[in-house]
């Protein structure tokens, strides 16, 4: 959590009830570029539309902090391919791998 901390990243989280229920962030690496961090859905909570809500969000706030294009690194194991399909969703595509060798980076232009 110390690196969400950080300046140049900013934080959100999803709460209901007063329990953290999602949770996401962007990281600048440039001055239009920033990464798209530690998105996260509680077990409890799969499958309920945060994981499809929350790219939106962190997108279009993104998109007013100035930034054009926003990627983002995960796994490529069948693990994270629901995550993938997902990022999809909101305009991200699989790109030349970066290290690991095993990682998923994509992007997305306004």
């Amino acid at each position: 959590m110390a690196e969400r901390r950080k300046p140049g990243v900013t934080f959100w989280s999803v709460v209901d009830g007063g329990a953290v229920v999602g949770c996401g962030a962007v990281k600048r690496l440039h001055a239009s570029h920033a990464e798209l961090k530690s998105m996260r859905t509680s077990t409890a909570r799969k499958r309920s539309g945060i994981a499809s809500r929350l790219p939106g969000h962190i997108i279009a706030a993104a998109e007013r902090m100035g930034f054009t294009r926003l990627s983002l690194e995960t796994g490529s194991d069948d693990f994270f391919l629901p995550a993938g399909r997902l990022y999809e969703k909101f305009g991200f595509s699989t790109t030349e791998n970066l290290s690991p060798p095993t990682s998923r980076t994509g992007t997305a232009s306004s």
